[in-house]
């Protein structure tokens, strides 16, 4: 970091004139709309002096003052001056940001070089070391939050310039700074290979070398290549021997000891590695001049109580816990249970790591008392505040995920110590308190998309830079499409896959740009998405069912499963479920895997329904409800609700088994506050009616089975929907799709559709070519309900916070509210029916109700055959409950326009015979 703030005073000094002071009446002198020239310049010049004074010194006393002076500057308008006082506002902005990341306020660092990329990009200057030197510091502030998919975008671009120059130092400070994300991003042979490099450089110093053992040494710990690791650990206190003596090396071997306690650790050896962190402390204490208030030290204080609790000392344990917090937060370290205060939470991940460790501790080895239970409690909360913190901050999705993925056992952790307490005292808070904890981890990613499309229809749906936005997302999505083809192709073309990575890095660097330069410009969108509602678990529940209506949310870990049973105004009902639950799914599962086994074995079929009921919806329900929301979770998932046996069978005849949606109408949601963020899209989204696709793939086109009724199906949708725009077999291709997708309020798809393995992603069929999953996140969506009449529509993957990533998952993503699919591979005729049915119901019905009977139709009407939920129970409606289509049919909306006119008639002449009796003065 020394180096680089040396280049850039280097290279911006020029620009910044020394002379005296200026008043410190100044300020007042001018308003900030009209700045004075000569006012300006007095506080340039005065900016400079501290700032010289600094260089000098390193006394970090001067930066306050310096600060003040520069925030003065900095809140004048950029554009109100000319362009000589521009040029010295960019560099007073640069040496600002610098100054805050030095005086650990990254926040603010972060958005002043946020800032002045984008005036730098804005003006066009041509200052290459400067903007490298934004991109890095920048880069590194990211690494520090754990964005790092963002930071390595960054640090490449500052990469690329140094790579250029002659200075071997710079080029290896570049590739150091770059392989830290890339190692945190598991792209360990990426990061290894640009380490390596360093070794390369005959001029570059022992210690940068010794920095990259280091990390090379880290790399291999987390591989389990132990040999390798302690190979590159000996070789970094060869070079530090060679070193000479003062803070930076003492500052190297504090980095050191940490990776070698790690090292240590991951051999099994607790005991040595707890001496070897204690080494690490006592370098740190010598290079922080006794400052023990860094996020540093206290990572080494969180090692050292992971080691003491590999041997048992647990008396010392949350000791050196509270000792991390008190690096980077104020408690009182006297106390075992002291803690921080909400709102000094910020976002820094040691606030987290060490809250998290604290009541991982407590809850493994105090488990009888309940204060220290409710402590720990408490320390999830704070860490999981804390952890939002760092999301806000975060662009890119992967990152997102990473980090909510990475914590999800600390959720499933924190919602059975919650169980625990609530058993033993039966306080509702628990209950709560587990409900808010399992909401925090479900479909993150998928919200906050949710979140950016409502944003962006508010403010930037205008923004030429957001418009550039979407198509370089929609270019990035067949790049990836095209990656994954190579991937899997027998004959993969590495010239392809190289170029294709190639112009990935590009078109992420320019998205990274343009959303910088978006929220920059449109700060009413930038603070839309980072505002939150904070809600109660009542609140939640209450905002999201009707009175009639009852709520069920699962949260299926690791080690247990537990569910969640909400009525409006009631208190929330919490449950651990069976540990036959598992099993009882997949032997229900099991008769969906062919059309003829319920048909074959319906009496088996019955108990297996009837049983799964019982374990997973018997003991959250009361009777009456007539009306149910389902946010599943993990295995639960995949299983259709509406196919459950609410009791035991009395015959054999399918149809008239006690099927659930005999009771209740069903609607699927991701999560509770998914629900509620959809609920401010607003109502009336697409222009267009209606647009529906049936490629029919006649004659077995491109290798698909024929789907003949799917015709039958879009003509039955035709003369309710006249109005609408209607695309079969040839016709029906995704270029069509992509036309007349985005300003529809209704999309039905007919087709065939597949939910993507481990080598193919999941798509959806049109004539000439397929929709990937990918494609449809990047498409602007404006659908109020999306019908996917398609095989595996609303199956995937199971990711273990978003949900089944699914094409249904992909539609809402892309911001539709409402959506129906299908969990397995159906039969287009019967299909047709159901369709034929839900569209004729859905003008006087809510989205899930013209489903339901829609299905009770089916079963009911059907034969014997249909009547099996094998065919109907696979399509699901995810969206908002009671949900309603507020579009006419082409024949209503003709004979509502007759009334309205006959209505208009009957008023005008009521008021002409009354004029004629008593005239109306205006």
């Amino acid at each position: 970091m020394l180096f680089l703030k040396n280049s850039l005073a280097l290279f911006l000094l020029p620009l910044l004139i020394c002379c005296s002071c200026s008043s410190p009446k100044e300020k007042e002198l001018i308003s900030p709309a009209i700045p004075d020239t000569a006012v300006l310049i007095g506080q340039f010049n005065r900016y400079d002096s501290i700032s010289n004074l600094y260089f000098k010194s390193y006394d970090i006393d001067f930066l306050k003052p310096a600060g003040d002076v520069a925030d003065s500057v900095l809140s004048y308008p950029f554009e109100l001056m000319d362009s000589s006082l521009q040029e010295r506002y960019l560099a007073l902005l640069l040496y600002r940001a610098t100054d805050l990341n030095d005086l650990k306020d990254f926040i603010k660092s972060r958005d002043l070089y946020e800032r002045y990329i984008f005036l730098y990009q804005q003006k066009k200057l041509l200052k290459p070391l400067s903007l490298a030197y934004a991109q890095t510091y920048l880069g590194n502030i990211y690494s520090r939050y754990g964005d790092y998919v963002k930071a390595s975008s960054l640090l490449r671009q500052g990469k690329k310039y140094y790579m250029t120059g002659k200075s071997q130092d710079n080029k290896s400070f570049s590739l150091l700074n770059l392989s830290i994300p890339l190692k945190e991003l598991n792209q360990y042979r990426e990061a290894e290979n640009l380490l390596l490099e360093i070794f390369d450089f005959a001029s570059v110093s022992h210690k940068r070398k010794a920095k990259a053992c280091i990390e090379l040494a880290d790399i291999y710990t987390r591989q389990n290549k132990l040999a390798e690791a302690g190979i590159k650990i000996q070789k970094a206190k060869q070079f530090l021997d060679s070193v000479p003596l003062g803070s930076d090396r003492t500052e190297t071997f504090t980095i050191l000891f940490k990776i070698e306690g790690d090292w240590q650790m991951a051999d099994h050896q607790p005991a040595k590695a707890l001496n070897t962190y204690r080494q690490s402390l006592d370098s740190a204490k010598i290079s922080s001049a006794q400052n023990l208030r860094s996020r540093e030290i206290g990572k080494i204080y969180i090692a050292m109580g992971n080691a003491m609790e590999q041997l048992d000392i647990y008396d010392s344990v949350l000791y050196y816990y509270n000792r991390a917090l008190y690096t980077v937060i104020n408690i009182d370290t006297l106390n075992d249970l002291s803690l921080p205060h909400q709102k000094d939470l910020y976002a820094e991940n040691t606030i987290a790591e060490a809250l998290f460790a604290r009541a991982e501790c407590i809850s493994k080895h105090r488990t009888e008392n309940v204060q220290e239970l409710e402590n720990a409690v408490s320390c999830w909360q704070l860490a999981f505040e804390t952890e939002k913190k760092l999301l806000n901050a975060f662009s890119y999705d992967e990152s997102r995920l990473f980090m909510v993925q990475e914590n999800r056992h600390q959720v499933e952790n924190a919602i059975g110590v919650c169980y625990r307490l609530y058993q033993s005292t039966k306080n509702q808070q628990w209950a709560d308190e587990a409900f808010l904890f399992a909401e925090g981890n479900k479909s993150f990613v998928l919200n906050e998309s949710v979140k950016r499309n409502i944003a962006a229809s508010l403010f930037v749906q205008d923004d030429n830079t957001y418009k550039v936005m979407q198509s370089q997302q929609s270019q990035l999505a067949s790049i990836d499409i095209e990656l994954n083809n190579q991937k899997f192709s027998p004959s993969p073309d590495s010239g392809i896959i190289q170029t294709l990575i190639a112009d990935k890095q590009k078109l992420e660097e320019a998205l990274l740009q343009n959303e910088n330069s978006v929220k920059i410009k449109n700060p009413q969108y930038a603070d839309w998405l980072s505002s939150e509602t904070i809600l109660t678990a009542g609140e939640i529940i209450n905002k999201i069912i009707a009175k009639s209506s009852a709520m069920v949310e699962y949260f299926a870990g690791d080690s247990a499963v537990y569910a969640f049973g909400g009525f409006k105004n009631k208190p929330l009902s919490f449950y651990k479920l069976s540990s036959d639950t598992k099993t009882a799914s997949n032997n229900f599962l099991y008769f969906f895997s062919d059309r003829n086994l319920i048909l074959n074995k319906p009496a088996e079929y019955a108990a297996s329904a009837n049983q799964l009921y019982e374990f997973l919806l018997s003991p959250l329900l009361t009777p009456g409800s007539s009306s149910l929301v389902i946010i599943p979770d993990g295995f639960i998932s995949l299983i259709p609700f509406d196919a459950l046996l609410t009791t035991p069978a009395t015959s054999i005849n399918i149809a008239s088994f006690p099927f659930l949606i005999k009771q209740a109408e069903i609607a699927y949601a991701f999560s509770g506050r998914t629900i509620l963020i959809q609920q401010q899209i607003k109502s009336n989204t697409g222009n267009d009616q209606l647009i529906a696709f049936a490629p029919v793939f006649s004659n077995n086109k491109r290798g698909f089975s024929t789907l003949s009724h799917s015709t039958e199906e879009i003509l039955a949708i035709k003369e309710l929907y006249p109005a609408g725009k209607f695309f079969t077999d040839t016709a029906a291709t995704l270029r069509q799709f992509k036309i007349n997708s985005t300003n529809a309020s209704i999309i039905h798809l007919a087709t065939h559709a597949g939910s993507g393995n481990d080598s193919s992603l999941a798509c959806i069929e049109f004539y000439d070519s397929a929709l990937y999953l990918n494609n449809i996140y990047a498409m602007p969506l404006k659908a109020k309900l999306v019908v996917l009449s398609g095989c595996e529509t609303g199956a995937g993957a199971v990711n273990k916070t978003e949900g089944l990533m699914s094409l249904a998952r992909g539609f809402s993503y892309a911001g539709t509210q409402n959506v129906v699919a299908g969990l397995w591979q159906t039969e287009d005729k019967t299909s047709g029916e159901l369709f034929k049915d839900f569209y004729s119901n859905l003008s006087a019905n809510s989205i899930s109700g013209s489903l339901q009977k829609a299905k009770l139709q089916l079963i009911q009407n059907s034969s014997v055959s249909q009547a099996s939920p094998f065919y109907w129970a696979g399509y699901i409606y995810i969206g908002i409950p009671g949900e309603k289509i507020n579009t006419a049919s082409g024949k209503n909306t003709i004979l509502i326009f007759i009334a309205a006119i006959l209505l208009l008639i009957g008023i005008t002449v009521t008021i002409k015979k009354r004029n004629k009796i008593n005239p109306v003065i205006l």
